[in-house]
């Protein structure tokens, strides 16, 4: 009987991971492969983390952390935890870490079923040569009476990862400092502006009058959007999210945030200065099928030109948001 291979789609990016950790410590320029007992399954956000105890020639036994996307995006394509035996054994082949010992970004996976896993969006499989499950669920649900005020999730990873991969270039390109002097934010607390927004995770508006509410997955980040902004936004504190106003424009929420304190551009340490400014537009495409979601970031103390990401999102009938539990 010929090997299955599943193939999922997880945010495997150049140089962030851009969903609360970073994956730019991995060397993408060797594959390394690896075989062991799988002892440990953590499904959990923001990333899926697989142990995998590997016997060195030496007779010592090391644990590697193999290390994949959210478990949100492995279940839209069709994964679930119990599809990795703990205590079988396992072959994986991914890209190591550079500065931490017994890490990998695992980007294949050989379970004793025979069945091959694929991590990431573009992936081939290595061992196996045939394929089986695996498909992306991208069924758009139709809800548009609800206009924007709903759960909302990326299409896929071909408009959100294009995007963020050419946003973290435009960073390498606009700003001001040459490289990141800070070690950046904490990956397992609750993120400021602009990475807030970034992630592939779904988000939730809310309608409370004079207010909208935006819900993130993770970390339970909820941001207040004013429609009745105030007279002297000045006035406002500092804040990680910022102060957010909105205006409706046809089909589209315009939002402006500023007063934002929280010092990081993105989940690498690149700065910002309490002058930055965002601005958001949320526009409802396709007669309301679809969410295109375009940020700018303006800063004149540390981008020497704007820089805009822009992705879209779908309704796939999801009802509630998740949480993420950081370790």
């Amino acid at each position: 009987m010929k090997n299955a291979v599943v193939v999922l789609g997880t945010i495997v990016l150049c140089a962030q991971g851009w969903a609360h950790h970073s994956f730019a410590d991995y060397d993408r320029g060797e594959v390394r492969e690896l075989e062991g007992e799988l002892v440990n399954v953590r499904w959990r956000n923001p990333h899926v983390v697989l142990t995998v105890r590997v016997v060195e020639p030496n007779g010592e036994a090391t644990d590697w952390q193999l290390e994949t996307g959210a478990f949100y995006l492995l279940e839209r394509r069709g994964l679930e935890a119990a599809m990795f035996p703990v205590n079988e054994r396992v072959r994986a082949a991914g890209s190591a870490s550079v500065t931490r010992a017994g890490r990998m970004q695992v980007s294949n996976m050989l379970l004793p079923s025979g069945e091959e896993v694929v991590f990431g969006g573009g992936g081939s499989p290595r061992w196996a040569d045939a394929s089986a499950g695996g498909g992306w669920n991208s069924e758009i649900v139709d809800r548009r009476h609800l206009g924007l005020f709903r759960v909302w999730s990326v299409e896929g990873l071909g408009t959100y990862g294009p995007a963020v991969q050419s946003m973290s270039a435009q960073f390498a390109a606009s700003t001001r400092a040459e490289s990141p002097t800070d070690p950046g934010p904490d990956p397992c607390l609750p993120m400021g502006m602009p990475p807030a927004m970034i992630s592939p995770l779904p988000v939730e508006f809310v309608d409370q009058g004079d207010t909208i509410e935006l819900r993130l997955t993770g970390f339970g980040n909820v941001r207040s959007i004013e429609l009745a902004p105030l007279d002297d936004p000045e006035a406002v504190p500092l804040s990680d999210l910022g102060y957010s106003t909105g205006s409706w424009t046809d089909q589209a929420l315009e939002v402006r945030t500023t007063r934002i304190g929280w010092p990081w551009l993105d989940d690498a340490g690149r700065p910002q200065s309490e002058r930055v400014e965002i601005q958001e537009e949320f526009a409802l495409l396709d007669d309301g099928d679809r969410l295109r979601y375009t940020q700018t970031i303006v800063d004149p103390e540390t981008l020497t030109e704007p820089v805009t990401v822009t992705w879209d999102w779908i309704d796939i009938g999801e009802e509630s948001l998740g949480s993420v539990q950081c370790e």
